[in-house]
């Protein structure tokens, strides 16, 4: 099993080949995005849901997992955006929101 842990990240070129080449199984990635006025206080940006929906699905992945939102107030990502967006734009990966403080097992 391949997991792919993005941290703090936005898509680069040959970001999605990189992946492809892994075959990653599970991709967690950040969805709480950038904007000119958070960079202005110096918060540091990351991608957007259809961002990262659209890494996983053009990367390959089988399992996308959000993070970085909910945590801080600046770092504000919306979920169930993700959720919506990849069921309407792409045929996979699934996504899996877990409930905060709850173990994961894939």
């Amino acid at each position: 099993m391949r997991i792919y842990h993005a941290g703090d990240t936005v898509i680069y070129d040959g970001l999605v080949e990189r992946l492809r080449e892994q075959e990653v199984d599970v991709a967690f990635l950040p969805i709480n995005g950038r904007s000119y006025f958070r960079e202005q206080r110096d918060i540091v940006g990351n991608m957007d849901e259809r961002e990262a929906a659209d890494l996983a699905a053009a990367a390959g992945v089988k399992l996308l997992v959000p993070i970085h939102y909910d945590m801080f107030a600046a770092n504000q990502g919306r979920p169930g955006v993700l959720v919506d967006y990849i069921q309407a734009s792409h045929s996979g990966p699934t996504c899996l929101v877990p409930a905060p403080g709850r173990r994961f097992t894939f």
